[in-house]
């Protein structure tokens, strides 16, 4: 066939020389370049309809004269042929990044390219050549970034993109078969002399003569789409035909290329990376996981982390090289021979045409794959994103990142949850509907689920469109629950992608079924729409209220300012001179601070004049004082004067209190405001959840013009199914989808999806949806929340960057390549490192992002709760959990427990275990769940599979299984425990002075993991390891782990019953009025200042004061507002008084308190 290709090439017929000349004169006026198959359409357009091959073969004739290339997927024209057009293809990958052909550095080795190639060698029947290549290997240097900075707006998203996709390429591995009858078609056999393979810090390059490449060969390379990538892959493994197949061969070893062919040479170019093994066959070779890792240590490969990131439990060593790691393939899997056989340095040049063992042979195979099975779609929406204009870009939540941060809608989106929401969580879920981008950190047991629930009902009920989106399927599970609960199990959200083997999901075509299989329109819509409206009129008076509770809270705020800075004042002034100043007071003492001036004005002259002269004036200042009978503390000029600076500004600070006081309304109406506030706020839940129970109902009303558009929908999509987007049909079918869209969102307003099935399930459209909300998002990678964000006009951001994080198989060298290849290594790079960056993180960056954290923990007990406050979070957390709803083990108190284990830690395939620890949870287990017959939900978390496993296989065979299924009893790491929750978790360490040095350096580095394991606990976290090994380890987190119980036994210090010298002194002050205050009771998951008990009457006393009611971060704390209407709804009386009250009148105090505590 090629000789026949050539001769054709040599007498040219007419009717080929006619579709070279088009082929050609389209080019022309497309100086972008085109692909094969528009190029295929145009052509049909003029009367020459021919298929994609022939297409490829004619194209390929016209290589030689250089008048075309190929590149990116597209033939671009590069010179008008003088005489008839001969062959010039320039073939490559979408996915390519051109590596720099000049002359290697000095010192490394480089040889001409070479024409010729080995003769053909035939074994048995088949043929099988083996091409001679010329490599080009050039080691790394330093990187350092280039000079000048990166673009903006929109140029840097186009610049970005194809960088991202080719990060998303690197998360897939090839898993190929090599049918050995497809040989010199679907791949051929290479040789060369010397390293011809890529290392982690080495990149080579292969030059190939194309001529001697069989055409078939060439074609397969050329067509391969964006989901396919060229590899080498040594040595082969050959595997006997069975069940009436051939026999074929698998790749070992896979090195990633880009392809390029130019004047008769096919370069291979191999950026940097490490020796990878082909998932295929290593799954297929080794059924068992633990055999798989037990190969990969002795192959010496690093461990990359996988989708449950805890591949990597033993570190890696240095990188072992090709040589090497072949010897050590031969010899694991006892090759025939000594483990010479393989040599990736001398290739061989034959290859037999069957085989009856499995076997190995020293051949390199050059193949493509495909490899992005899972992110194909994704790539093809990366791209067709960095093709749109401008305008399109700006109807997107893209905009919020690359352009501006201007909202979106003229008018404000009220929130309206069916569910009660906390303060913080109110307005968060409030900027969420109304900010172009907003950012949520959610803690565990904060409710964020919760939350983003709030969020999409208020969004369906206002008439808007939400698409939420994670990389798991847990994070979605959990919203979709939160809402068919309030619906008695009816859903409204479209799950656009489902775990593997679960139901079917839904889609557009089976949205439209559904609608069709509705009744007539009831009206129920109009009804909902004006319920909605009543409850948005009652939630802006709620917002009115809230505006004036604010300005008074700025009141407040000012008056707890200047008490401080009186309380700094009266620590200088003696009572004397405070004294003095309130009850003295002369008329003319705001005036004296002009005549002070002028002594601080002397201070500023040099030398001896300056000295005379202040010395002089300071003492015509104080014996001006004289008269007004000033408490001196000191006769001292110097002290004197500080003494006066002082008492001028007390004096000021008192006056400003006072102006301020006269504009602060009294206690009682803002009580009243805020209980009406309250109290609405429950209404407005209330009626909002009975509302939207008809939201169902009402998103069935499907009008008689909707359902024609729909059916001209359907009728389009199923006949012009197979039409591509360019022509006359599917023109018609984007049509009709454009019209069709807008009634399938308005009748299915929620969505859900992961991140990858996106362009599967969903158009991609600029700003289809109003919202996407991605949960999870400190695990997202940015580049495949792109098309989510192209999606929709608004994003909101969910996660905790302290818990599970972004993992990737894309190495740091390769990165740094692909960075440098695309230009991209320049300042400013960082933030979007595909790599070392989350979405979360991405989005917490943008300049003018609103962020929100929410504070208030409802899940774990205290104990539990303040270990990883205190440890991940800084204290910032609220701990609110009701723990008379917990239920612990019988026999234990709720927090957290630890049993002391001494025995030895054993190296496993990957990590380790600890045998003992399993022995010593099993027997706890049987105690628990046999003997006391415990009814909680229990789970065991540990950082090592190994450890899962073994505690896994021991569970089934010692339980009975009615047992481990009512407790929903399971042994997982913490990747796989995420999202959720039990009463009762049993916490595995394996820990030892005798570990595995890998296993300890992976404990070190898995902060995020222990606050994962400890915080899925409720009632109790039972840890089982070693006591003192956790205390001497030197790992912060396992540390402080082992304090916890020494802390619980310390009684609490004197220094921390109260929080201002104004707490301390009405407690001594109430004492002696015969009433028994009690500091810092503990109550709802917080403290009170002072709380009386009396009788039936139970009163909470607060001291407000600027630097005691800020919370960690600075903020004023205006949840005092809720917290007050929670203790009243528990029956308690809430008193407030400032610092000012108590020292202006604490006996008017004293009194309204016994007044309140007799009822």
């Amino acid at each position: 066939m090629r000789d026949q290709r050539v001769g054709m090439g040599r007498t040219e017929s007419a009717s080929t020389a006619k579709i070279k000349n088009r082929v050609i004169q389209t080019l022309e006026v497309h100086p972008s370049g085109l692909r094969s198959d528009q190029i295929r359409k145009y052509l049909a357009a003029q009367g020459e309809v021919l298929d994609l091959s022939t297409i490829t073969m004619i194209l390929a004739e016209i290589q030689q004269a250089g008048t075309v290339i190929y590149k990116n997927r597209h033939w671009i024209l590069t010179a008008r042929p003088k005489a008839s057009p001969s062959s010039a293809i320039r073939s490559s990958r979408n996915n390519k990044i051109h590596a720099a052909r000049n002359a290697p550095d000095s010192g490394h080795k480089h040889r001409s390219v070479t024409t010729s190639s080995t003769e053909l060698v035939t074994v048995g029947c088949l043929p099988f050549s083996c091409h001679f290549v010329n490599e080009n290997t050039s080691e790394l240097s330093a990187v350092s970034a280039r000079v000048g900075v990166l673009p903006d707006g929109w140029s840097l998203l186009r610049r970005l993109v194809p960088y991202w996709r080719e990060c998303l390429r690197a998360e897939e591995r090839p898993s190929t078969i090599l049918p050995l009858e497809r040989v010199n078609v679907d791949f051929c056999g290479l040789t060369s002399s010397g390293e011809w393979w890529p290392t982690e810090r080495r990149r080579t390059e292969l030059a190939i003569n194309a001529e001697k490449l069989p055409a078939e060969l060439l074609q397969t390379l050329a067509r391969g789409g964006t989901d396919s990538s060229v590899f080498l892959g040594y040595p082969l493994q050959l595997i006997p035909g069975s069940r009436g197949g051939g026999a074929f061969a698998r790749p070992i070893f896979t090195f990633a290329c880009q392809l390029e062919l130019s004047a008769g040479v096919l370069r291979l170019s191999a950026l940097p990376q490490p020796i990878d093994v082909n998932a295929d066959w290593l799954e297929k070779q080794f059924r068992n996981g633990m055999e798989r890792q037990s190969f990969l240590r002795w192959l010496g490969i690093a461990n990359r982390a996988d989708e449950e990131g805890d591949e990597a439990e033993d570190g890696a060593g240095e990188p072992v090289d090709l040589p090497t790691a072949a010897a050590r393939l031969a010899a694991y899997l006892k090759t025939s021979g000594d483990s010479s056989a393989l040599s990736p340095t001398a290739l061989a040049t034959s290859l037999p045409r069957a085989t009856d063992s499995v076997r190995l042979v020293n051949v390199m195979a050059l193949f493509a794959a495909q490899t992005t099975r899972y992110s194909k779609g994704t790539l093809t929406d990366l791209a067709r994103i960095a093709d749109w204009s401008d305008e399109q870009l700006n109807a997107t939540a893209l905009r919020a990142f690359f352009a501006n941060m201007s909202r979106v809608a003229t008018s404000s989106v009220p929130a309206l949850p069916p569910v009660s929401l906390s303060e913080e969580q109110l307005i968060a879920a409030r900027s969420a509907l109304n900010e172009p981008l907003t950012v949520i950190t959610g803690p565990p047991g904060t409710g964020k689920s919760q939350v983003v629930a709030a969020i999409m009902a208020s969004a369906a009920l206002t008439g808007r469109t939400v698409v939420l989106a994670s990389k798991n399927h847990k994070a979605l599970d959990a919203v979709e629950q939160r809402l068919a609960e309030l619906l008695d199990a009816r859903t409204i959200v479209a799950r656009a992608s489902q775990p593997y083997g679960s139901k079917q999901v839904f889609s557009l075509r089976r949205a439209t079924e559904a609608l069709f299989a509705r009744g007539a329109s009831t009206g129920a819509r109009e009804k909902l729409v004006q319920s909605v409206a009543r409850l948005r009129h009652a939630d802006d008076q709620l917002l009115a209220i809230e505006t004036r509770l604010e300005r008074q809270a700025d009141l407040s705020e000012k008056i707890a300012s200047v008490e401080a800075a009186i309380e700094h004042e009266e620590s200088i002034l003696t009572p004397a001179q405070q004294m003095w100043v309130r009850r003295v007071i002369p008329q003319h003492l705001p005036e004296l601070p002009t005549r002070f001036a002028k002594i601080t004005a002397a201070s500023s002259l040099v030398g001896a004049l300056g000295r005379w002269l202040r010395v002089r004036r300071c003492r015509q200042f104080l014996t001006g004082l004289r008269p007004l009978g000033i408490p001196w503390s000191s006769e001292n000029d110097e002290d004197c004067l500080s003494t006066y600076e002082h008492l001028a500004a007390y004096h000021k600070l008192l006056k400003e209190l006072e102006t301020v006081k006269q504009d602060l309304p009294p206690e009682a109406e803002t009580a009243a405001l805020t209980e009406r506030l309250v109290s609405g706020r429950r209404e407005l839940f209330e009626r909002t959840e009975k509302i939207f129970q008809s939201l169902p109902t009402a998103l069935e009303d499907l009008s008689d013009d909707e359902r024609l558009v729909l059916a001209d929908f359907v009728g389009s999509m199923a006949i012009f199914a197979g039409d591509k987007p360019g022509a006359p049909g599917g023109v018609e079918r984007r049509r009709t989808l454009s019209h069709a869209l807008p009634i399938l969102l308005r009748h299915f307003p929620l969505w859900a999806v992961t991140n990858l099935s996106a362009a599967r399930a969903l158009p991609l459209e600029p700003g289809l949806f109003d919202y996407v909300v991605i949960d999870e998002a400190s695990q997202c990678d940015i580049a495949s929340a792109i098309p989510l964000l192209a999606r929709a006009r608004q994003v909101v951001v969910v996660g905790d960057p302290a818990q599970l994080r972004h993992i990737t198989k894309c190495s740091q060298e390769r990165e740094v390549h692909l960075l440098e290849t695309h230009g991209l290594l320049c300042q400013g790079i960082g933030r979007y490192s595909y790599r070392n960056q989350s979405l979360f993180n991405f989005a917490a960056a943008t300049p003018g992002v609103m962020t929100y954290l929410l504070r208030d923990h409802y899940r774990c007990a205290r104990g539990i709760a303040d270990y990883f406050n205190s440890t991940f979070y800084g204290g910032r957390l609220r701990v609110l959990t009701d723990e008379n709803q917990l239920q612990p083990p019988p026999g234990q108190s709720a927090g957290i427990h630890w049993t002391d284990i001494q025995g030895s830690i054993q190296a496993a395939a990957t990590g380790c275990h600890a045998p003992a620890e399993v022995d010593a949870i099993l027997a706890y287990l049987r105690r628990v769940l046999i003997e006391q017959d415990y009814r909680g939900t229990i789970g065991i978390v540990t950082p090592f599979r190994e450890q899962a496993k073994r505690l896994s296989d021991r569970i089934i065979e010692a339980l009975p299984p009615e047992r481990v299924a009512r407790s929903q009893l399971g042994a997982f790491t913490a990747h796989q425990f995420q999202g959720d929750a039990r009463d009762l978790i049993l916490l595995s360490l394996c820990l030892g002075p005798d570990m595995p040095t890998g296993s300890r350096s992976f404990l070190a580095e898995s902060e995020n993991l222990m606050n994962v394991a400890v915080s899925r606990a409720r009632a109790v976290c039972h840890v089982f390891g070693n006591r003192n090994e956790a205390r001497r380890s030197g790992i912060k987190y396992l540390v402080e782990l082992s304090a916890v119980l020494d802390r619980t036994r310390e009684p609490a210090a004197k220094a921390t019953l109260f929080e201002s010298p104004w707490e301390e002194r009405l407690y001594h002050a109430l004492k002696q009025r015969g009433l028994d205050p009690i500091p810092q009771f503990p109550i709802a998951g917080r403290r009170l200042d002072l709380a009386i008990l009396r009788g039936n009457i139970k009163l909470d006393v607060e001291v407000d004061g600027d630097r005691y009611h800020r919370d960690p971060s600075g903020r004023r704390k205006s949840s005092d507002l809720w917290r007050d209407h929670q203790l009243r709804s528990l029956g308690w009386h809430v008193k407030r008084y400032w610092v000012y009250q108590l020292r202006e009148n604490l006996d008017g105090c004293l009194d309204d308190i016994i007044a309140a505590t007799e009822g």
